[in-house]
């Protein structure tokens, strides 16, 4: 089900952005299960968004909230307590202290890094000759001229 375009609906998401803003840190809420902690963030990210178009709307273009919401500098996890047995929604600045900023050196390996992919975990590397192989006389990558199958079933 689509979420409401009022942003009367979202005053409890508001309410919470606003004391997220207001703390050091952020703020968290208990929520009842998992599935209500994840329909919180929609709503979180719901309301920001609905913030973002009224500031459009709002301000000329050189301001600085003209395409942006002041909540964006906040971040909504869901989060497991597992030592509680509950589940938190996690509205955390995105402030950082300058004692927590460290300036890389030559020594840093760049070699390898590793991204974050819809909850996966990937490693960057080097491609072999086995990784792609464009003239693959079966037709399993493609039809011998470099392009793709695209009958192929997945």
């Amino acid at each position: 089900m689509p979420l409401p375009n009022d942003p009367k609906a979202y005053r409890d998401c508001y309410d919470l952005l606003d004391r997220a803003m207001a703390s050091e840190y952020g703020i968290q809420r208990i929520c009842d299960s998992e599935y209500d902690a994840l329909e919180l963030r929609r709503r979180i990210h719901m309301a920001r968004s609905i913030n973002r178009e009224l500031n459009k709307r709002a301000f000329k273009e050189d301001h600085a909230l003209a395409n942006s919401s002041e909540y964006a500098i906040i971040t909504v996890r869901v989060v497991e307590d597992e030592e509680r047995g509950i589940w938190l929604c996690q509205l955390r600045k995105n402030a950082f202290r300058e004692s927590e900023i460290e300036e890389l050196g030559p020594e840093v390996e760049q070699s390898k890094e590793r991204h974050f992919v819809v909850g996966a975990l990937h490693e960057i590397h080097e491609p072999q000759e086995k990784d792609f192989d464009l003239d693959d006389s079966e037709g399993d990558l493609g039809d011998g001229q470099g392009r793709p199958n695209r009958d192929r079933n997945f």
